[in-house]
C-alpha cells in the first residue's frame, strides 16, 4: 500500500473543528469503503474468519466494511461496568481480526485475546488506523496462530 494513498484517503473521512480532529467515515462513504477493501486485502493471507470491533461508531463502521469485503463474521466487544463480552457467540477455532481507529494498549489486546480464549479463538491480526499515522493501516502480526 502505497503511503501517500492512504493519507489521501484517510483525508476524506477526518473531521475537525479545528481543536480535534476525529474519523468520520460518514463524510466520504466511498473513501470508507476503500480504506476497508485495502485493509481486508492486507488482512486476507491471515484467513480471518471473525472481524472484531470495540464498541464506538467509527470502530463498528470500519470492522463490518473490512468483514463485508472479507466474507466474515463481525462481532462487537461489549463492556458496562467493567464486565466484557461478544456481541454474538464466535465458533472456536475462530481466527480473529481487530480492527480498531484508535491506538489501542497492549493491555487491552491482551484482554481481547482474553476473551476469545473462552471462545477457543485466537487473534491474528491487530489493524489499528490512526488519523496521524496512514501506515498504521498495516496489520500487526500475533503469535497466537
Amino acid at each position: 500500500m502505497e503511503l501517500q494513498e492512504n493519507a489521501d484517503l484517510l483525508a476524506r473521512v477526518i473531521e475537525s473543528d479545528g481543536a480535534r480532529r476525529w474519523l468520520d467515515f460518514g463524510l466520504d462513504p466511498e473513501a470508507a469503503e476503500l480504506i476497508a477493501q485495502r485493509i481486508a486485502e492486507q488482512l486476507r493471507p491471515s484467513q480471518p474468519t471473525v472481524v472484531l470491533s470495540f464498541e464506538n461508531e467509527e470502530d463498528a463502521v470500519l470492522a463490518h466494511l473490512v468483514a463485508r469485503a472479507l466474507g466474515a463474521t463481525r462481532v462487537i466487544l461489549r463492556s458496562q461496568e467493567g464486565l466484557l463480552w461478544l456481541s454474538h457467540a464466535v465458533p472456536a477455532g475462530s481466527r480473529v481480526a481487530v480492527v480498531s481507529c484508535a491506538k489501542a494498549s497492549s493491555m487491552a489486546n491482551d484482554v481481547v485475546a482474553g476473551v476469545l480464549e473462552t471462545h477457543d479463538s485466537s487473534i491474528v491480526e491487530v489493524v489499528e488506523l490512526h488519523l496521524s499515522d496512514a501506515a498504521a493501516m498495516e496489520p500487526e502480526q500475533h503469535d497466537n496462530e
